[in-house]
């Protein structure tokens, strides 16, 4: 199959021989004796290669995938009784082409050896070249019989007097591509001396092939080639990774062999410079093509260890090089393009790989895999999905006498492999043709990679000393459009809402727990404390920081700092204290707005303004600032003059009736600051982004002709004020005077309590991670709802699994509600693209595709040159647009390496340090990170912070941290002496870190592996991630049923082989939505309801089996839970509480 023509294969073996010397391999793979001649006829067994076609064979009968057909259009005067006569002479010389397949008794395959076989040679008239094309073809996918029909077998179309196409159809077990190069040259002889009424004269044939396949089942069995499997198995372990093409539709659960082609021929001197560059490199043509076939590889996927498949002939003993037969053997070609080589040196290191793998080709490859046994996946291959093979034409040297011969090229429409680039080595340069299945791709995508393999090699061989991620891709269509500018004048958040409240004054727009806020009230509210802050020192071009819990003081309260001038710094209640002495020390903002349970929480010497307790005040009558004299937030006594930073904050009557608003000259304008959000740095400090009024009002003016928001409208408050998406949440409320409905803490960690709130508050705009939407859509699969008001559910924070969403639409219609997908970044303010999507689309999408850029925003997909990229080439996401933040917040340093020029509109782009790639319809699919960062459960995570706090401890000397699933690894190298235990190392962190960023395992490694090229083999440490620590403790075993029912269920969703009874779920990598998924089997397990409150304070087995055993009761029906939890929601979240208390506020 890897023809390269007499030459090419001569020069190929002489640099073979040269390298195996010099790399001490000579005679690894050196036959010994060769075949003997058995005497003829009778039975023998099958080859490897025979063996491995025949069991495909006998898996799909009907399939034609190894059916190899060439087509010879004729011109002139054709002898067809000497065609046939030369045809039977032929397989009257080889025994392989009258060889039947059998099974003996005890099931081995054998071949028989027929003294003769019949070979069918019809003869038909079509009407036209595509007639006679259309019966070739047919003749190519005409299944063959092994136990009954020769191997080979022709057909004759007449296309006009004078005119025939001659097809030739060979079964693979008795034929490879190469057996043309005989068979061809053998019938053309025999017609020539049949045409003149001569009799053809060949020499004997010193062996067969099935003397051969003998030889070759000895040597097996000899254990021959023991030492050449042990290369094969060291080479391959652990098995490289798929190569993962951009799929144009689902990979189904078995493969099609359907498949289309698609051709190209490089221009003259891109051959000719693929030529020389071989040359001058001392390499062939062939491992310059594999090698920048590899590099697209590459660019394709981000992926640097590349496994291709490449057949390789083994007819290295003269005796074999005369016979018709199956010689071919496959071999895996790894290469590895870790620390971004220049092409000069991936052509050396394929020059090496060819090297090691030629000299030990003749193990079958059946064997190898039976050896390596890598995981084996549903409709592909056992190592690789993807072959490469370089050959030259059928015909090359075949006459006919009185006959014009021309190649008509013939494709029987079948394939074994998702993608197989076959480049026609011909006279006038190389034809690279790309076979692929048409289940998969569509003809669009081929011939999209074939334009980038061919402006690869044009790129590669003119600058081969170039890194090859920084070798440019023209692009196919050049840079998109501009974005679209959006007009109007600058507004600011304050002006947009103090429009909505002069039109809204008295609907309703905020309720949380028992409490509805007015847009008059939450004016009032807000000015008032507005006023406050501008008197404690806030305004424009200043900072103040809010560290309230989610609520409708949170609201006011940020509210009140954008009218005041200044941006507003949300701290998140659940993080540690430390992290939030990192962001106050960062930040320096004027005053820290919080509460009195949260007081203590204030960093020491933080100035602070101290708002009444809202965890159990009643904001619908109380003032803010008025500090509740019972008990603060966290159950503490309140004395009312806590001492922060030396100031008095209690009792300063923030928001009391007779205090007016803040001065009007305080007010922001559109480029000033909004707010900072932090997020995770990578060097242990996070870091702050700084988001304008200008960037957040442009994004709901954008989005405004897509989504119509509205004052009907009624948003849900789901997310921390430190996460970006509650950005869109609460203004998409309160800019378009709809209502905000703040969910409780408890309430967004339970679905089913979750989802009465939606119906209960008539919620139509819905915003989640898809984590969090997947225990939604469960909760509401065990208990439909037919009450929901939903018209949106808009979807961001982390990648989306698309067919995840068939189960919703199996529900739902497209519209009802629509679900929308958006990616985005806090630095580029909330959402950067959206994506409608409906069945179809979920059903039918292969990767994680996030859609278009919002009107007045660019993506720019890029190289590592900073040059765009073609369609299908993965690059690095850059945005630029209104939507860019102005910067991190005092870190010019960071500034500098994210926030760019953009050289194609002359404005500021943001680098993502997100990979994408431009499909073909012109959305974007996303592609992972450049960098290392980790996006888990909707937050984004720099590793080296997480890093950093590790090696702060006195036990750990280096620290390393994966994503393993959905949980965190740390992989560390213990301090001399030391090796602290799990438990110590998660308290450690979690005092300054927030909790989704704690590690959930922890492995030590004496070292932290290296690759070859000194760089950190992280594959070797995702390995022995499902080995590491994750409990100090010894294990101890389930003692009873229910023990052992709880254990098997966190098994099964932590993907742990053993869980001890008193492991923390938590310490094992659990988290608040996995305990959503398990509680139903929980119940089920137990027999009664299990309230989510009772997993989170029993955490372990066997604390939680005691208190189930203590609970234990009938359980209750489906129509009683729902009720019970629609009560509690409507009494926490409608004001209606069963004492009476009146519901405050009017729609």
């Amino acid at each position: 199959m890897t023809a390269e023509s007499d030459e090419l294969a001569a020069k190929r073996r002489e640099l073979l021989a040269l390298l195996l010397e010099e790399e001490g391999l000579t005679g690894a793979g050196k036959p010994d004796d060769g075949p003997v001649a058995r005497g003829g006829g009778g039975e023998a067994p099958l080859s490897s290669a025979q063996q491995r076609v025949w069991f495909f064979q006998q898996l799909d009968p009907g399939s034609a995938v190894y059916n190899l057909s060439v087509g010879m259009r004729l011109t002139g005067p054709l002898d067809v009784d000497a065609l046939r006569d030369a045809i039977a002479h032929v397989a009257d010389r080889h025994e392989v082409l009258r060889t039947t397949y059998h099974q003996t008794a005890d099931g081995t395959p054998v071949q028989r050896v027929h003294a003769a076989l019949p070979i069918p040679v019809p003869a038909v008239d079509a009407d036209g070249e595509d007639a006679a094309l259309a019966a070739a073809r047919r003749a190519g996918r005409r299944p063959f019989d092994l136990s009954a029909d020769a191997p080979l077998r022709a057909l004759l179309v007449r296309l006009a007097p004078g005119v025939h196409l001659a097809v030739l159809v060979v079964h693979h077990i008795a034929c490879d591509d190469l057996t043309w190069a005989v068979l061809l040259p053998e019938i053309a002889g025999a017609y020539a001396a049949l045409a003149e009424g001569g009799t053809p004269r060949l020499p004997e044939l010193p062996v067969q092939y099935a003397d051969y396949a003998a030889w070759e089942q000895g040597r097996l069995a000899a254990g021959a080639m023991e030492e050449q499997a042990a290369y094969w198995v060291e080479r391959l372990t652990p098995p490289p990774p798929r190569t993962a093409l951009p799929l144009d539709r689902p990979r189904p659960g078995s493969a099609g062999p359907e498949a289309g082609e698609a051709s190209l021929p490089l221009p003259a001197p891109v051959s000719a410079a693929v030529r020389d560059l071989a040359r001058a490199c001392g390499t062939t043509p062939f491992m310059a093509l594999l090698a920048a076939f590899a590099v697209l590889l590459h660019r394709s996927t981000r992926e640097t260890d590349i496994a291709v498949g490449t057949p390789a002939v083994l007819r290295e003993d003269a005796q074999l090089q005369g016979l018709v037969g199956n010689f071919v053997n496959t071999l895996v070609m790894r290469i590895d393009l870790d620390g971004d080589p220049t092409f000069r040196e991936v052509l050396r290191r394929v020059q090496q790989v060819c090297a090691e793998a030629y000299a030990h080709q003749e193990v079958p490859f059946d064997r190898v895999v039976e050896q390596v046994q890598p995981r084996r996946l549903p409709g592909r291959g056992p190592v690789f999905d993807v072959m490469f093979l370089l050959f030259a034409p059928t015909l090359a040297g075949v006459s006919l006498p009185g006959l014009d011969v021309a190649e008509m090229h013939l494709h029987n429409g079948t394939t074994q492999f998702d993608v197989t680039m076959a480049v026609l080595n011909g006279d006038d340069g190389f034809t690279p043709t790309v076979i692929y299945r048409t289940e998969l791709f569509d003809p669009g995508s081929a011939e999209q990679l074939l334009a980038n393999y061919a402006a690869l090699l044009a790129g590669v061989t003119a600058h081969p000393d170039l890194p090859i991620g920084r070798v440019a891709l023209r692009p196919a269509g050049g840079e998109p459009p501009a974005a679209a500018g959006l007009d109007g004048p600058p507004r600011t958040l304050p002006e947009l809402f103090a429009d909505v409240v002069a039109a809204h004054a008295d609907r309703t727009a905020v309720v949380c727990g028992d409490a509805r806020l007015t847009y008059r009230e939450l004016d009032r509210r807000a000015d008032a404390l507005a006023g406050e802050l501008v008197r404690r020192g806030a305004g424009p071009g200043g900072l103040v920081a809010l560290l309230v819990p989610r609520s409708a003081d949170f609201v006011a309260a940020l509210l009140a700092v954008l009218k005041s001038g200044a941006a507003y710094v949300p701290l998140d209640p659940d993080q540690p204290a430390e992290r939030l002495a990192l962001i106050v020390e960062d930040a320096r903002p004027a005053l820290v707005v919080t509460t009195a349970g949260l007081a203590s929480a204030v960093p020491y010497g933080t100035a602070a303004l101290l708002l009444s307790d809202v965890g159990e005040s009643d904001v619908g009558e109380s003032q803010i600032g008025e500090p509740d004299p019972g008990e603060s937030d966290n159950g503490e006594s309140d004395n009312g003059g806590t001492g922060i930073g030396g100031m008095d904050v209690g009792g300063t009557g923030v928001g009391s009736p007779d205090r007016p608003p803040g001065p009007a000259d305080t007010d922001p304008t559109d480029t000033d600051p909004a707010y900072v959000i932090y997020t995770s740095g990578s060097t242990g400090r996070p870091k702050g982004v700084l988001v304008s009024h200008r960037n957040v009002v442009r994004l709901f003016t954008g989005t405004a002709p897509w989504y119509g928001f509205g004052p009907d409208d009624v948003w849900t408050l789901f997310h921390s004020g430190a996460f970006d998406f509650s950005v869109w949440e609460i203004w998409g409320a309160l800019l378009h005077g709809g209502r905000l409905v703040v969910v409780p803490q408890d309430l967004t960690r339970g679905p089913e309590e979750f989802l009465d709130l939606l119906a209960a508050e008539r919620v139509t705009v819905l915003n989640q991670t898809p984590s969090a939407f997947a225990q939604l859509m469960r909760a509401e699969a065990e208990s439909p709802r037919g009450d929901l008001a939903l018209r949106y559910v808009i979807f961001g924070g982390e990648a989306l699994d698309l067919p995840a969403l068939r189960a919703w639409y199996d529900r739902h219609p497209d519209d009802t509600p629509r679900l929308v997908n958006m990616y985005g970044i806090t630095e580029t303010t909330v959402h950067v693209t959206w994506l409608p999507l409906d069945r179809e689309t979920a059903v039918s999408a292969t990767g994680s595709l996030i859609g278009r850029p919002l009107p007045d925003l660019r993506v720019h997909v890029l190289d590592e040159a900073g040059q765009p990229v073609p369609v299908g080439i993965v690059g690095e996401m850059y945005v630029s647009g209104p939507g860019v933040a102005l910067g991190y917040l005092n870190r010019p340093d960071l500034d500098r390496g994210r926030f760019l020029p953009d050289p194609f509109t002359g404005g500021r782009m943001y680098r993502t340090g997100d990979l994408a790639r431009l499909r073909a319809d012109g959305g974007l699919e996303f592609a992972g990170r450049a960098d290392e960062q980790i996006k888990l459960r909707g937050y984004r995570i720099e590793p080296g912070e997480i890093e950093s706090t590790l090696r702060d401890h006195p036990g750990v000397a280096d620290a390393v941290v994966l994503l393993d699933g959905e949980r965190l690894a740390a992989h560390l190298v213990a301090a001399p002496g030391e090796r602290p235990a799990a438990g110590a190392l998660r308290e450690h962190a979690a005092a300054r870190l927030p909790a989704y960023m704690v590690p959930a395992a922890f492995a030590w490694h004496g070292a932290l592996p290296l690759t070859p090229h000194g760089k950190l083999d992280r594959r070797v440490l995702a390995a022995a991630a499902t080995a590491a620590e994750v409990s100090g403790a010894a294990h101890v075993a389930a003692r009873d049923a229910l023990e052992e029912d709880i254990s098997r269920i966190w098994r099964e969703a932590l993907g742990r082989e053993r869980v001890s009874v008193d492991d923390n779920f938590f310490d094992l990598g659990g988290h608040s939505l996995l305990l959503a998924k398990i509680r139903p089997l929980l119940e089920r397990a137990c027999g009664h309801a299990v309230p989510i409150v009772d997993l989170y304070t029993h955490p372990t087995v066997a604390s939680l089996a005691r208190h189930l055993r203590d609970e234990r009761s009938p359980d209750l029906s489906s129509v009683r839970e729902r009720a019970e939890r629609q009560r509690r929601v409507a009494a926490r979240m409608a004001g209606t509480r069963q004492s009476g208390i009146r519901q405050k506020g009017q729609q």
